[in-house]
């Protein structure tokens, strides 16, 4: 409770701290320009907000509701895509011990997922999520924070406490960074749509009271205690939530608005962001399923112009602009849900509010769809059509969003049984397997350590008495089944069984695919059928290439076992050396073909990351070339003095080239996929900087000793004298590496 009092008495004096800060002038852009340049966002939802009072755990919580960790590789895809923006929805109370201190080792995690993001060029917001929202018995802990003053009252201290650390550890971060007070505050009764609509009669006046009170004053803690921190977040932009996320729409009730009416601004700046949360319903569950069941788009669309008629009303009107931070449909959980049983429509409600958001200066994240499980971990979208209709919704019919599906990996599996009985289903097709495909073949990596007859294929049958049969033992490393050979009428399942106990068994599955009655041959999607028995992990390798523009436009890339063709945007350039000098050698344009084994500079947008597809092409090489590279990180070969790709000490933008990657031009890790500059000894300089007109300086000389004191920077600048900092500058008309 120290720290609590100490935390009160740092926000009282904090407000001095706050009008120095409006008075000396604001360095982060305004929340009205956040929101236009986040546009359209995702959720990572079922991750950092997974909870569970008795797992405290990272990984464990990380992983609880079936989601893979995180990698940053999953941000590299939605920014690829066109996304702008990641929600990273965080859930505290599992990690917080009885003073409200959070476990350093989540808040290590949660910043580690905040730099994945942030480090992509995109928005990320992190909040206070399952901490709000509804009860429930089974997670003891959940919604402590709820919309009601004698809750706030209570929890006022713990709340700031929390916020105190969480602004604390992000203190330094720039305004790609911001904070959500909380997720979804409800009343004591669960109640969504507005405050009191649970109870007995559908609307109480003082439990709404209390509630809409409960909101604003949590939503006044939250940027108290955030200011308080000072440094950046003295003016960083801040999001307060509506009673429950809710947004007003409908007008089947005289309370659907109160939620926007009752919501406050909470400080007078121009860093505050109202949210809400969109989930309207798209089918009509009161018809009978024969009818057409689907609301017209008409109607979606005239409740959507009330709504979006309420915000500015209520909330815009208050100087603040809005995001829906969670956009979905009605039966985003149900299964089957709209994505599966009416997509055309979905796609059609999408367009819609989209297109309605854009409009009114209104960013929209999407609640947790588009990429799933594994394709999490490829990373690919499981969802590609749905997000390119996001996305062309956002930015235009002629937007074509660069989309990592599965069919951009070549996935080979581990599967680990660990007792009698675990089995792996191959493909499942409830109107039966034979009745598409005339057969599975599966290849095995190494089976020389399995006993024969332990690990074998098993087939199901709806039709025969005899339900399923054991029919192959595997003992061959490709084994094909043909479905007619099978004694078995209707097969709708294929599986692969470990028979024996007293050992585990871990075999690698190269490849799995079910052959068509044309001959040709489709992935299998392998799943789990017995959890507790086995587990099984998916390695996917991308089959294209990709460079990431890290430096003032410029990127490098290596790939070793592939051509590949230069996107649009892009450019790939080699270089020699020759007189103590780097010189281009030749430039692969846009839609010609770089060759296996050639390493490259990059040109294109910063930050941005181009994929690169294979071919069979092999591409003209380039003589000569001194760019080096490896297909994993592995130390530099192939001279004796390397490079890699960066700027001077002082990050001047000007002096981007290739510097020493370690002390004296010795060896390096490199990373995989990217190049280095591999020279012979007798390379003089520590550094070869890129010439902002010409590519690689080609006017580089050693400094001179003379009384000529007339210096100059790269940019013409006259210096008072020689320079004695590391850099390029002019002198005797030449350009000269210190």
């Amino acid at each position: 409770m120290r720290q609590m009092k100490r935390l009160l008495l740092a926000i009282t004096a904090c407000c001095t701290a706050l009008l120095t800060a409006h008075a000396q002038g604001t360095t982060f852009e305004t929340a009205q320009q956040a929101v236009g340049n986040m546009q359209i966002g995702w959720n990572l939802g079922n991750t950092l907000d997974s909870h569970s009072a008795d797992v405290t755990g990272v990984t464990e919580t990380e992983t609880l509701r079936g989601q893979p960790v995180t990698q940053p590789e999953l941000m590299e895809m939605m920014k690829m895509a066109g996304f702008n923006a990641i929600r990273v929805p965080v859930t505290w109370y599992p990690h917080m011990n009885e003073e409200g201190t959070v476990d350093p080792a989540w808040m290590a995690r949660v910043r580690e997922v905040v730099d994945y993001v942030i480090n992509e060029g995109m928005y990320c917001i992190i909040d206070v999520h399952h901490d709000t929202g509804k009860t429930d018995s089974n997670y003891p802990g959940k919604g402590w924070l709820r919309a009601d003053m004698d809750n706030y009252n209570q929890n006022k201290a713990r709340f700031e406490y929390l916020w105190q650390q969480i602004a604390t550890e992000f203190r330094d971060y720039g305004e790609r960074l911001i904070f959500e007070g909380y997720n979804e505050l409800l009343d004591n009764y669960n109640s969504y749509n507005f405050a009191s609509f649970k109870t007995e009669n559908r609307y109480d006046a003082t439990v709404a009271a209390s509630a809409y009170d409960a909101v604003n004053s949590y939503a006044r803690s939250f940027v108290t205690a955030v200011r308080a921190t000072g440094g950046n977040n003295l003016q960083r932009n801040l999001i307060v939530n509506t009673y429950g996320g809710c947004t007003g729409y409908g007008l089947w009730s005289d309370y659907l608005q109160d939620p926007l009416k009752k919501m406050q601004k909470p400080e007078d700046s121009n860093h505050i962001i109202f949210g809400i949360h969109a989930y309207p319903a798209i089918i009509d569950t009161s018809l009978p399923q024969e009818y057409n069941d689907e609301i017209s788009i008409i109607r979606i669309r005239e409740n959507l112009i009330d709504m979006f008629y309420y915000i500015n009303t209520h909330l815009v009107s208050q100087g603040a602009p809005v995001i829906i931070g969670e956009l979905s449909t009605s039966n985003v959980d149900a299964s089957p849900n709209d994505y599966d049983a009416h997509r055309e429509h979905l796609f059609r409600f999408i367009k819609t509010i989209l297109t309605q958001s854009k409009s009114n200066n209104v960013a929209a994240f999407y609640w947790m769809g588009l990429s799933h499980k594994d394709y999490r971990s490829m990373p690919a979208f499981n969802q590609a059509d749905l997000a390119e209709t996001m996305l062309k919704a956002w930015y235009g019919d002629d937007y074509e969003p660069l989309l990592l599906t599965p069919d951009d990996y070549k996935k080979t599996y581990q599967a680990n049984f660990n007792t009698i009985w675990g089995e792996l289903q191959l493909a499942y097709d409830a109107n039966g397997l034979n009745t598409e495909y005339s057969g599975i073949e599966v290849e095995f990596e190494d089976i020389s350590q399995i006993a024969g007859g332990m690990l074998s294929f098993r087939l199901y049958s709806w039709i025969d008495n005899s339900s399923y049969i054991n029919y192959q033992n595997i003992t061959n490393t490709l084994h094909t089944i043909n479905f007619s050979d099978v004694p078995l009428s209707s097969i709708y399942r294929a599986t692969i069984i470990w028979r024996t106990s007293g050992r585990a068994c871990s075999v690698k599955i190269k490849r799995a695919q079910l052959i068509k009655r044309d001959g040709t041959k489709v992935d299998a999607t392998l799943e789990i059928k017995t959890p507790e028995r086995l587990t099984l992990n998916t390695i996917a390798t991308p089959l294209y290439g990709k460079a990431k523009i890290k430096v003032e436009d410029k990127g490098t890339m290596y790939y070793g076992d592939r051509n590949l063709i230069v996107p649009e945007g892009a450019t790939a350039t080699t270089y020699k050396w020759a007189n103590n000098e780097l010189l281009p050698i030749k430039t692969y344009e846009a839609g010609t073909v770089i060759p296996a084994g050639t390493g490259v500079v990059v040109s294109g947008i910063n930050n941005k990351t181009y994929k690169f597809e294979p071919t069979d092409q092999t591409g003209e090489p380039s003589e000569g070339n001194m760019l080096r590279g490896t297909d994993e990180d592995a130390l530099t070969t192939g001279g004796e003095k390397y490079y890699r790709l960066a700027l001077d000490g002082d990050g001047d933008p000007a002096s981007i080239g290739f510097y020493y990657g370690a002390e004296a031009g010795a060896a390096f890790t490199n990373k995989a996929h990217e190049a280095y500059l591999a020279l012979p000894a007798t390379a003089r300089y520590e550094q070869y900087p890129f010439d902002n007109t010409l590519g690689i300086s080609d006017h580089i000389a050693e400094p001179n000793n003379s009384n000529d004191n007339r210096w100059y920077q790269i940019n013409g600048t006259l210096l008072n004298g020689k320079p004695t900092k590391k850099g390029i500058y002019i002198h005797k008309g030449r350009k000269v590496v210190m």
